[in-house]
């Protein structure tokens, strides 16, 4: 029997064991967490997967574009486009589609050099950066990068990079169980000392307080 999980169901399926070697995707905010908890996962962000009897979502629209691309597959493509047609679904994404809006329209960037140093950050905001690094890769000189961060983002290379980790870290306390030091690696912080300091004054309650209130809070659906 076809099974699937769509957004966060794919931590379902997961733990169930039925994607052991299995293409999967699920929702870009519980991505870093189900490479922490199951790293041999085939995981991709795509829209949707389908991989034998299983299918994953990413949620949101895309149930609907995978929905699509099921009946298609099941009845035809003309039986797909009535359906689309009847939901009022005049875009039909395919599945290697993005999930997350680009950098440029996240943001409302239009220099190009800025957008691939945004870029370069959120793919390696888990392992050390050197700003000077940074900015001879996109071809500016550290001061000219840091004037850009100021005049579009209104804040430091350095505090853009520290945003994106602690954001990462507080999706891994949420989502996981891991212990909070392996958060804090994960999450590209040296050592969980620095990581809490730093976490504390950026949300104002400490990791150990957040995974606290985490466990008290009334099971969500």
């Amino acid at each position: 029997m076809r099974i699937g999980g769509l957004s966060g169901g794919t931590f379902v399926l997961a733990r169930a064991g039925l994607l052991e070697g299995k293409r999967c995707t699920a929702h870009w905010d519980h991505v870093p967490a189900l490479r922490e908890q199951f790293p041999k996962l085939k995981l991709k962000q795509t829209l949707f997967e389908f991989d034998g009897q299983c299918f994953t979502c990413a949620g949101g629209n895309a149930a609907l574009d995978m929905m699509n691309a099921l009946i298609a597959t099941d009845h035809g493509p003309a039986v797909a486009r009535n359906a689309s047609e009847w939901l009022i679904q005049t875009q039909i994404r395919q599945a290697e589609d993005h999930q997350r809006m680009t950098v440029r329209q996240r943001f409302g960037l239009f220099h190009p050099l800025l957008i691939k140093a945004l870029d370069r950050i959120e793919a390696t905001v888990d392992e050390p950066i050197e700003r000077e690094a940074l900015a001879d890769a996109v071809g500016l000189s550290l001061r000219q990068l840091e004037r850009l961060f100021a005049t579009h983002l209104h804040m430091t290379i350095h505090q853009y990079i520290v945003k994106l980790r602690i954001e990462r870290a507080k999706i891994l306390i949420r989502q996981t169980s891991l212990p909070l030091g392996e958060i804090a690696i994960a999450s590209g912080f040296s050592n969980f000392s620095h990581f809490s300091k730093v976490y504390k004054r950026q949300i104002g309650v400490s990791p150990r307080d957040t995974r606290a209130n985490e466990k008290a809070s009334p099971v969500r659906a």
